[in-house]
């Protein structure tokens, strides 16, 4: 302790905050803590989020709504600048939006998800093979049917085959196409 301090000092090479536990600051002392304790507190940061989701939700919308209020510039820039720089997760945001407004049963679609879902299909269409094109997620059942938002409901399929198949099911499609076939 030094002449001039009045209270011993953290441990820790060059740090000149008080102490609290074990001759740590707090800073020093909760980055310790947290380190052997890392999956605990996560499970506690994780309960503690779930049970107060609507007041982080809130908190988080109220600091957007101010942001915009600042600034609406810039916040509509930052925007743009997102979509054009990000545009394939933009494009799973706005279909995870339209899942949640139709009431469907949304899970969790990743950029990963679907990057492994077109490789399994060779980036091709999965209805007509047409490849080299930009690819649209289709829905194998279509949300307002009762289908899921979930990888295992969605195929990649070129914008042809994705705006004539539509809203139909699979078998009806393939039906309106070949009416010849009987089922």
């Amino acid at each position: 302790m030094s002449q001039t301090q009045l209270y011993p000092a953290c441990s820790i090479g060059g740090c000149e905050r008080a102490i609290k536990a074990r001759r740590l600051c707090s800073k020093h002392y909760l980055a310790q803590y947290y380190k052997a304790n890392r999956e605990r507190a996560v499970q506690q940061k994780r309960a503690h989020y779930l049970a107060n989701k609507d007041v982080y939700k809130s908190r988080a919308k109220a600091a957007e709504a101010a942001a915009f209020a600042a600034n609406p510039d810039a916040v509509r820039r930052r925007k743009n600048e997102w979509t054009t720089k990000y545009p394939a997760r933009n494009a799973l945001k706005a279909q995870r939006r339209r899942a949640l407004l139709s009431g469907a049963d949304v899970r969790l679609v990743t950029e990963r998800d679907w990057q492994r879902l077109l490789a399994r299909y060779g980036h091709c269409c999965a209805y007509c093979g047409a490849s080299g094109q930009s690819l649209a997620r289709d829905h194998i059942i279509p949300l307002h049917l009762g289908g899921r938002h979930s990888i295992g409901n969605l195929l990649p399929a070129c914008r042809q085959c994705n705006s004539s198949k539509g809203a139909r099911l699979l078998v009806r499609w393939r039906r309106s196409l070949h009416p010849t076939l009987t089922p």
